[in-house]
């Protein structure tokens, strides 16, 4: 009788490259890796911290989809407005009167002495002041992480040549790509299924290649693979729950949905560069996995 076929396989010959020096093939696969991912975690900062509509009353937690797409917006309205730094400071100097008047030691002498009118219209332009951008050194520091990132990368790819990371990388980089063409509006009102359609498909696509460079370089069951696909399932159940009309009736639950699904997003990103950084112990023998 003829025994099932297994389906666990070793990682790929070819997918991380030669390994000899080992000390240095291995700093020259964690540098552009170690870089990737302090970019992907320094912009995520960013837009915690500068984005005025989030907080905990109202987003209680975000994808990698929401930081792309509020950076894209970020550098869109930056380029299309070049006497923005002046409106952002006519901004910032608006919403300083509103916020004196609403907390300063004069609180109460203000709001009894001004007309009702006068209150409304200081409310409505304080209301209709467009989002403050981000600071321009948060620009700059992106720039110079994707410098020094490419730089890695090419440095990598020449000496060491892993192929299969490199396959990896474009996937990654066209995944990317799409994602950035279909980038989802900030007002769920305002996505259009053309928008939602393609955005999923590259993120999927993306994902994928996650999956395949996991699979390709430490074997197809290797726990960091097992645990990386897990936590993506995990994460796409929960947001097409949140979708799901009849399980979000309740606040609470839908608040619940939406951090465990950014939860699960952002915990199988950082796991995938850590593994490639760092494999475990079932990632195959050194000679196989380039250590």
């Amino acid at each position: 009788m003829e025994q099932p076929a297994s389906l666990c396989y070793p990682p790929l010959d070819w997918f991380w490259g030669r390994h000899e020096p080992e000390q240095y093939m291995r700093l020259l696969l964690v540098v552009p890796l170690a870089l990737d991912l302090a970019k992907l975690l320094f912009l995520a900062w960013v837009y915690w911290a500068f984005e005025p509509n989030k907080s905990l009353q109202n987003r209680h937690a975000f994808t990698i989809s929401e930081v792309f797409a509020w950076h894209q917006r970020q550098d869109a309205s930056r380029h299309d407005s070049p006497t923005a730094s002046g409106k952002q400071r006519h901004n910032d100097s608006v919403q300083g009167t509103a916020e004196r008047l609403e907390q300063g030691p004069l609180r109460q002498r203000s709001f009894t002495r001004m007309p009702s009118d006068d209150r409304m219209t200081l409310s409505a332009c304080a209301a209709d002041v467009p989002p403050r951008l981000k600071p321009r050194w948060t620009a700059h520091m992106e720039m110079t992480l994707s410098g020094l990132s490419g730089v890695a990368w090419l440095l990598l790819l020449s000496i060491r040549r892993p192929w299969g990371l490199a396959i990896a990388l474009v996937c990654v980089m066209l995944g990317g790509g799409g994602l950035m063409l279909f980038p989802l509006p900030e007002d769920p009102s305002q996505r259009t299924p053309r928008q939602l359609v393609g955005h999923y498909i590259f993120a999927v696509l993306t994902f994928a290649a996650f999956a395949g460079a996991l699979a390709f370089g430490h074997g197809t069951c290797d726990p960091t693979l097992l645990a990386f696909v897990g936590m993506v399932s995990a994460s796409g159940l929960a947001a097409c729950a949140s979708h799901c009309e009849p399980l979000v009736r309740s606040p609470c639950r839908a608040q619940g949905l939406t951090l465990l699904t950014a939860a699960l997003e952002w915990s199988a990103v950082v796991s995938f560069y850590i593994s490639l950084m760092v494999p475990g112990p079932g990632s195959g023998s050194q000679d196989r996995s380039g250590y």
